[in-house]
């Protein structure tokens, strides 16, 4: 909710006890009733980059979360929710969705796995130990290998020193729970942080009391012994460690786990009986490195996606059990120097990632297909240089990228020509 018109909600709310306690004390004798001036004031809201939008911890508690799409949908006008399930939606910024929209993670790269897009990339995140969403509309950061719409941030809590904790636990209808928590602590040299969190639910049910098994083509439909499973389970960890040798200096080493069970997806023809994200980062900063570096990043990352479709919710599986092993893996770098200038804040740096993604079809535990996606490597290399500055009430901004993208499959499909 806009500030100024919670200030003036609040102005009315503070006003309307004051005229009734005037009335009832002016009842005695008839006449104009004066009352004072009272004036509601505010500080001015700060300026900000009128592209770039941040959705807080504190926010992300206060939403009843399956996943980061449907808080994006909740707290953004311009996100839109494509709902598919109770779990794996996907959300479009402004109209631009799927490829055209880069999620990442602490600015690591993350894509699924799937090729029919079950398993996008927010789904595989879950609210534990976040700090906030940094979400960029259009094409205009050229620090991150871009898309058409943008790009969604999402940041990790850093381990603090001390000792601190949270737990949080939310249920909600259709039997939905979410419970976990973290934890964190260290000195001034070594902190770390360590979570975990699961959550589940029940099938949504329409108006009628449909539950998400009746909306599904008859010829896949769900086994009856399936009608009423439970929609998705999910189990989240984190681990993180960082080191400050010095105060100049910042080393921090960061690996999240996340698996889905029996997910339903019931505008498909399969169900995704397993699903494992592996997240893997370690990043180096200096601050004041020199004349010309106020902040030097070096950051190197590992993202693996394992997803396995199968059909053995589902009628079609009693003439053939089919199932699938989806896997992707992209590993990449980057190196950013920010040096802020007189005439501007510039910063300029090099990154690079490798995406490997592969994919097989079994039938009754056979091997029938290699190559359903067939061994593709993809690589892509940038450079990037960007000067911002304040001025006032505006802000100015320039940027150059230009990158390499290289794209190949080292099999061939075997009914290609």
């Amino acid at each position: 909710m806009d500030f100024k018109r919670k200030m003036t909600t609040a102005g009315l709310f503070l006003l309307f006890p004051t005229i009734l306690l005037a009335l009832a004390g002016n009842t005695s004798h008839a006449g104009a009733i004066k009352l004072e001036t009272i004036v509601v004031s505010a500080p001015k809201e700060q300026e900000t980059d009128a592209t770039e939008e941040t959705i807080d911890s504190k926010t992300l508690k206060t939403h009843k979360i399956v996943d980061l799409a449907e808080t994006l949908s909740d707290e953004m006008i311009e996100a839109a929710l494509v709902r598919k399930s109770m779990y794996g939606n996907e959300v479009s910024i402004r109209g631009f969705g799927k490829s055209n929209l880069r999620v990442l993670i602490d600015g690591t790269i993350i894509e699924g796995a799937c090729g029919g897009r079950k398993d996008p990339s927010l789904s595989l995140l879950s609210t534990l130990a976040i700090e906030k969403l940094v979400v960029r509309e259009g094409p205009f950061d050229v620090s991150k290998p871009g898309a058409l719409g943008g790009s969604i941030d999402v940041v990790k809590k850093r381990p603090e020193k001390g000792f601190h904790g949270e737990i949080n636990v939310k249920g909600g209808r259709f039997d939905y729970l979410n419970a976990g928590g973290y934890v964190t602590g260290g000195n001034h040299m070594i902190q770390g942080l360590g979570g975990y969190n699961f959550s589940q639910s029940n099938q949504y049910k329409d108006g009628d009391g449909n539950p998400l098994s009746s909306f599904t083509l008859p010829k896949y439909a769900y086994k009856p012994e399936y009608l009423n499973m439970k929609a998705f389970k999910k189990q989240d960890a984190i681990a993180e460690i960082q080191f400050t040798p010095t105060e100049n200096q910042t080393i921090l080493l960061s690996q999240i786990f996340s698996k889905g069970e029996d997910i339903m997806s019931p505008r498909f023809g399969w169900d995704i009986e397993e699903e494992k994200a592996y997240l893997t980062s370690g990043k180096y900063v200096i601050t004041d490195a020199g004349r010309f570096s106020d902040q030097l990043t070096l950051q190197l990352y590992r993202n693996r996606v394992e997803h396995y479709p199968t059909t053995k919710f589902r009628i079609t599986s009693d003439v053939a059990l089919m199932s699938n092993d989806v896997i992707s893996t992209i590993t990449g770098g980057k190196i950013e120097n920010a040096h802020l200038t007189d005439f501007a804040d510039v910063t300029y740096g090099i990154d690079a990632y490798k995406r490997h993604w592969f994919g097989d079809v079994y039938k009754n535990g056979t091997l029938v297909n290699g190559e359903l996606i067939p061994d593709v490597n993809t690589v892509q290399t940038g450079l990037f240089i960007k000067a911002e500055k304040d001025l006032d009430e505006w802000f100015l901004g320039v940027g150059l990228r230009g990158d390499r993208y290289e794209s190949k499959a080292n099999e061939r499909l075997k009914f290609s020509l």
